[in-house]
Formats: C-alpha cells, sequence, structure tokens
C-alpha cells in the first residue's frame, strides 16, 4: 500500500468503518448493560458510563450517514453535509469524545485493568474500555488514511476541489499503478504517464460530474 496509490482507499474506508460500527454497537450493549445492572443491584453507578454509551450510539448514527450514498442528483447541502471535509471534521470529533470518555473511566475507576477482581461489573467496566479504545484506533486510522490521501490527491491535482466533493464523487483510483501505463512518444521516447496526463485534465465540477478539458465524459 503507497501513497502514490490511492485506489485502495475506498475498500479501506468501508472496512474500517465496519469495524467502528461493530466496536461501537458493542461497547453501547455492554454501556447499557453495565448502567441497567448498577441501577438495580448497586448503589449509584459510574458516571462516565452514559457518557460512553451516548458516544457509541453517536458513533453508530454518524458512520450510517457517512457511508450512505450520495447520488449524483443530490442537492447541494447534501453534497456539503457529506463532503470529505466535514467527513474530516465528524471523525475527529468522534474521535476526541470517544477519547474523553475513556479518560474520564480511567479517572473514575483507578486499577480496572490490574486489579479488578472477577465481578460482573469489572467485566464490564474492562469490556468498555477495551471496545473504546479499539473505536478510537480504528477511526484514528479512518481519519488519518483520508486525510493523507486527501492531501496527495491535492497536491497531484491542484485544481481539483477534492475536500468540497462527496467520498464517491472522486475518482481515488485516478493515481492507482495501472494508470501509469507510459504511452510511445516522438523519437522513440516515452510518453507521459496516464496519471501525470490526468493532474492536468482530471477536473471535478461544483456539481460533481467529472469533465476533462477538451473531452466530455
Amino acid at each position: 500500500m503507497r501513497l502514490s496509490n490511492t485506489s485502495y482507499l475506498p475498500r479501506l474506508r468501508q472496512g474500517l468503518y465496519a469495524l467502528v460500527v461493530v466496536a461501537a454497537l458493542l461497547d453501547a450493549l455492554l454501556a447499557l448493560s453495565l448502567l441497567a445492572y448498577q441501577l438495580r443491584w448497586t448503589t449509584g453507578y459510574n458516571k462516565p458510563v452514559p457518557a460512553l454509551f451516548s458516544c457509541a450510539t453517536l458513533t453508530i448514527l454518524v458512520c450510517g450517514f457517512l457511508l450512505a450514498p450520495v447520488k449524483p442528483d443530490a442537492g447541494k447541502t447534501r453534497r456539503l453535509l457529506a463532503s470529505v471535509q466535514v467527513e474530516l471534521a465528524l471523525l475527529a470529533g468522534l474521535a476526541l469524545f470517544t477519547l474523553a470518555c475513556v479518560s474520564r473511566l480511567h479517572a473514575a475507576t483507578p486499577g480496572l485493568l490490574s486489579f479488578c477482581g472477577r465481578f460482573i461489573v469489572c467485566s464490564l467496566l474492562q469490556g468498555c474500555v477495551s471496545l473504546a479504545w479499539i473505536s478510537f484506533l480504528f477511526l484514528s486510522l479512518l481519519f488519518a488514511t483520508l486525510l493523507l490521501a486527501s492531501l496527495y490527491h491535492r497536491h497531484r491535482a491542484p485544481h481539483v476541489s477534492v475536500f468540497r466533493q462527496p467520498f464517491n464523487a472522486i475518482d481515488w483510483a485516478i493515481y492507482a499503478p495501472h494508470r501509469s501505463v507510459r504511452l510511445p512518444g516522438p523519437g522513440g521516447r516515452a510518453g507521459r504517464a496516464v496519471a501525470d496526463e490526468a493532474d492536468r485534465r482530471f477536473t471535478i465540477g461544483e456539481d460533481g460530474e467529472r469533465s476533462a478539458t477538451g473531452d466530455k465524459r
């Protein structure tokens, strides 16, 4: 997997989103079970648990929204809400929210991972903490890969407004190795690579439709 090849990004994005949703769903179920158990069988409850449940639920809803396909004839508001810049902001916000919930839970339960006994409350708390850390890890990987790929795409095609477009409106495979087939040029020299030619010709209009200079697609 090389930075000069962004064709892997759609598959990687879907895989990471699937892992985030699974981890967040399990975390929400554990947090809800823990909260119900503490309210029923103990006195009081761990204050960060409701925040952790809210964070996991919000993560599932946001991931579902970001994975929803954007139709080519969608309105400007829908396209803006699904743009790469909004997706990056939401991923960063979810990662920070998750990190804050985990930090609060660690502070409220000192020695949870090292001195916790074989009680159901301890097991549920450890599960919540572990799944929250997993969610944070996958959210961070999603943010980092999408940001790096977007910056690279922007560097190779500076006239393309990649950050203002929905994810599925961008040809992420434009710099794939199989696109870099060299063409024969005058004097027997190899012509310019297709990927480099795409830098000059490939554009994305404000309405998301792809076009090329002097070539209608």
